[in-house]
């Protein structure tokens, strides 16, 4: 509640300077000018994004369904043993996970906002799958799973969304592959 009231009252003095600025400019100011104060505007509107916690949610919306799944290779998924199989051994746990894929060569050219909305993308795949019906996780092996994750439509869609918004380009399904939780580490 205290964060929105303060996001609202950040938007409406930066409205007010910019109804300022806008009502009192002289003519002869200079267009570079100019075109930088709106930059920087823009900038100050603009959400923060926080990459780490969205691939964190990603994982642990994952880890609902992947908890109801047949045939888990290491017993019971968990953070420990999930950060442990999608980095093949190299964290134990999600943060450890969601830093490591954050500068590995699948994401580190990328801005915050694309590699936490391509994450966001899958925190919403994975909990409206286990939000809609626990048995469709239930009755689905670990590897079915997954396979279905790499087909889904929606998920492609959203991934490929996230990146032309922010002026990366992925061009197929077999690109955006890369980006899907299991397959971010080299």
């Amino acid at each position: 509640m205290k964060r929105n009231f303060l996001q609202i009252n950040i938007f409406l003095i930066i409205l007010t300077i910019t109804s300022f600025y806008i009502n009192c400019r002289n003519e002869n100011t200079n267009a570079d000018e100019e075109f930088k104060n709106q930059v920087i505007l823009n900038y100050i509107l603009l959400p923060k994004y926080q990459p780490i916690e969205s691939c964190k949610s990603a994982y642990v919306e994952a880890e609902v369904c992947l908890t109801e799944s047949q045939s888990f290779p290491l017993g019971s998924p968990n953070e420990t043993s999930l950060s442990t199989v999608f980095s093949l051994g190299a964290a134990n746990n999600y943060t450890d996970l969601c830093n490591q894929s954050r500068t590995s060569a699948s994401f580190n050219r990328f801005s915050d906002q694309a590699f936490a909305c391509n994450f966001n993308c899958q925190s919403a795949y994975w909990r409206n799958l286990a939000s809609s019906n626990l048995t469709a996780c239930s009755e689905r092996t670990y590897l079915e799973l997954w396979n279905a994750s790499i087909s889904d439509s929606g998920l492609n869609k959203c991934i490929q969304s996230c990146f032309q918004i922010t002026g990366s380009s992925v061009a197929s399904t077999q690109r955006i592959e890369l980006y899907l939780l299991y397959t971010t580490l080299e």
